[in-house]
């Protein structure tokens, strides 16, 4: 690899975790121009809310999004910031379904 190239090198992470893309090539021009559409997030810990058996320390969310075409990088990022807040906020509501009707059968 020359300097150039690993000026293409997008590392991010911690000392738990890291990820790293490399931006593909599309043709068309350099490939300093080229746009990396690939988004990864690591949520350490994930705390899911509702119960103690989901939410625990231990629990991590790994994601990666894999962009194409025109734009494809708006929606890797997009998915990126707004997919762990829905995910975590879905599965509390699961939870909470699970625990009504754990009382529900009870009765």
């Amino acid at each position: 690899l020359n300097v150039e190239n690993l000026k293409l090198l997008e590392p991010a992470g911690t000392a738990d975790a890291a990820t790293l893309t490399l931006t593909g090539y599309k043709g068309g021009g350099p490939a300093s121009k080229q746009v990396n559409q690939d988004r990864a997030v690591i949520v350490s810990p994930f705390f899911i809310g509702g119960g103690e058996e989901l939410s625990s320390d231990n629990n991590c969310l790994m994601c990666v999004f894999d962009g194409h075409n025109a734009d494809g990088e708006i929606v890797s990022e997009f998915a990126t910031r707004a997919l762990p807040d829905i995910l975590s906020r879905k599965l509390k509501d699961l939870n909470g379904q699970a625990e009504e009707k754990k009382w529900d059968d009870a009765r």
